[in-house]
């Protein structure tokens, strides 16, 4: 980003210019004017036409060339007159002379026209009205300065770029209406059309409008229509089975909804992302630059992602030489072919002369495993699907060369409706080439390193919702086997650590037939690794409710996923011998 400044601000910001007001009320207001006299260079002191001057520079013809002389070595100017230094000695090579029977022109200011007036303070009569003048006239020059920012690409916003990019041939993208489609209902009847314009909403208000008529055939109890939001933008984006409104019904219809949500309503494009294209523009425009071989490489079907690298970026690039590094969509080898010989093409085509730019497409490092996925309360059979398919494309948004984040890849949950977390990530990378230092394949870390030229891709990725817990009384007193389910089936892990909240009930040994009491609720860890299950151990300093005699030492132990009340409980019997 060029930053132009602000050079209409420096000195005129409102304290400054009040300052300046009141000494060009008091003193008087500052002029400037020109005294020219004929250099003698027999007299050295030449008087100015005005007392209280302040000389801004001499100029004169010195050697036969204009010459701007030099205050304290070529001459001293006090207050009404200027005075030429003499050349003593050695300094003689350094004192400049007008020439002899030459012009020399004094330009110095003056004030004129005192008012006299001391009083400026805040209040008076004066000072209110410096102050007054003072707010405007910094006021113009704030105006000033914004209208000259306005004026460059990085600094213009809102309709004043539109302007500047418009020099470019470039328009701003409008905002986008939602569209989609609705349903009406009815019970069998006659034939019925819902015309086209017919106003529907959600009960929050957003209005749609139908842009076909929707036939209801005689003895149909559907028909569907198109319908577009009547407001442009994002707020026109509703989902499936939101729109139940119609503030007029049509005759004979009884109910509208819409089976698939309405999308497709855009803000108008940002000024950000209008500034980049223009930019974009710009290094298109040009050849012999490393960011129009990058937009031009770009452009070529099939090409994904681009990155340009030289030896400042890349210690293994030879000085002199550039790497042009692409990724390309999957496709047959005859295909990928294809996409070689154009790269090359535009690379020779724009790069500069005299510069070895070489084409080369990165190596992929293939990502593959499983997701376990906890559930929210909130039912989506559809939720592990999405899940796989929005991290899949984080993996393909990455860019070349660019570690794989895993932190940041399961955050993605929380975007998901009818998803609560990620238990584990069992991930795994395979890398097209080797490369030094670097392993082949293996399990993805908290962060997956990849090399430069590398870019991360999607492979065959999977995702299993735990939906219950497993327990049964382990050999030992108090211990529990415990697993996490999908249905009947345990889930296997790595490694994963989980909170598991017990809680125990036991029944009273007088009264056998009221419901157990409970006698403990604690939260403990377990541990989960591999295809084994974990062990939690209820201790006797847990069951601060067991009273010994009164309570069965025959209890139960219900068991959940701590934090995550979506996961199903379990209930299993525990014998308390050898606890208590």
């Amino acid at each position: 980003m060029i930053d132009p400044g602000n050079p209409f601000l420096v000195g005129h910001d409102f304290p400054s210019v009040v300052a300046a007001l009141e000494d060009g009320l008091h003193l008087g207001v500052e002029q400037q004017e020109s005294y020219r006299f004929v250099f003698d260079p027999a007299v050295l002191v030449y008087d100015l036409p005005r007392e209280s001057a302040s000389v801004v520079r001499v100029t004169g013809l010195s050697g036969g060339h204009f010459t701007i002389f030099e205050a304290g070595r070529d001459y001293d100017a006090s207050s009404s007159r200027v005075v030429w230094r003499k050349a003593v000695g050695d300094a003689a090579t350094a004192v400049h002379r007008p020439d002899p029977r030459t012009p020399v022109e004094v330009t110095y200011t003056y004030r004129d026209l005192p008012s006299g007036i001391t009083d400026f303070a805040p209040g008076s009569v004066a000072g209110t009205i410096v102050r007054a003048v003072g707010r405007e006239v910094a006021l113009l020059y704030h105006q000033m300065n914004e209208a000259y920012r306005r004026g460059f690409l990085d600094t213009a916003n809102g309709v004043a770029l539109d302007s500047v990019v418009a020099l470019l041939g470039i328009v701003r993208n409008p905002a986008q209406k939602a569209t989609g489609t609705v349903l009406f209902t009815r019970k069998p009847g006659p034939r019925v059309i819902v015309p086209v314009g017919t106003a529907v909403e959600d009960p929050a208000g957003r209005r749609f409008l139908t842009t076909t008529a929707a036939l209801l055939d005689e003895g149909a109890t559907e028909g569907e229509a198109a319908v577009e939001a009547v407001e442009p933008g994002v707020a026109g984006n509703v989902g499936a089975n939101a729109v139940t409104v119609m503030p007029t019904p049509p005759g004979g219809v009884d109910s509208v909804t819409n089976p698939a949500p309405i999308i497709g309503g855009q803000e108008p494009e940002p000024d950000d992302a209008l500034r980049e294209r223009a930019r974009n523009a710009l290094e298109r425009a040009g050849n012999a630059t490393m960011g129009a071989m990058e937009f031009a490489v770009r452009d070529v079907d099939g090409v994904e992602d681009v990155a340009v690298i030289d030896h400042s970026v890349d210690l293994d690039v030879p000085l002199g030489q550039v790497r042009v590094r692409y990724s390309v969509a999957a496709g047959s080898e005859e295909r990928q072919a294809e996409i070689d010989d154009a790269v090359a093409a535009v690379v020779d085509r724009t790069r500069a002369a005299g510069v070895m730019a070489v084409p080369e497409r990165v190596r992929l490092v293939t990502i593959t495993g499983q997701f376990v996925l906890l559930p929210s309360e909130i039912e989506d059979v559809a939720a592990a699907t999405t899940y796989v398919d929005t991290a899949a494309q984080a993996i393909r948004t990455l860019s070349i060369g660019e570690a794989l984040s895993l932190r940041r890849l399961t955050s993605l949950v929380y975007q998901v409706p009818g998803l609560a977390d990620v238990a584990e990530a069992q991930l795994n990378f395979a890398r097209e080439s080797a490369r030094p230092g670097l392993p082949t394949s293996g399990e993805v870390g908290d962060l997956l390193p990849v090399h430069r030229s590398e870019q991360a891709a999607p492979g065959a990725l999977t995702a299993v919702v735990v939906n219950g817990i497993g327990a049964e009384a382990a050999p030992g007193p108090g211990k529990l086997s415990i697993r996490l389910l999908r249905g009947t089936t345990p889930v296997g892990f790595r490694q994963v650590t989980l909170q598991v909240r017990l809680q125990v009930k036991a029944g009273l040994v007088s009264s056998p037939t009221l419901p157990p009491a409970l006698i403990a609720d604690v939260v403990k860890p377990i541990v989960l690794t591999g295809n084994s299950s974990g062990t939690a151990t209820i201790t006797g300093a847990d069951l601060t409710g067991y009273r010994e005699g009164e309570h069965s030492l025959d209890a139960e132990v219900t068991l959940t996923l701590a934090g995550y009340p979506g996961v199903a409980a379990a209930t299993t019997p525990l014998n308390l011998t050898g606890v208590v």
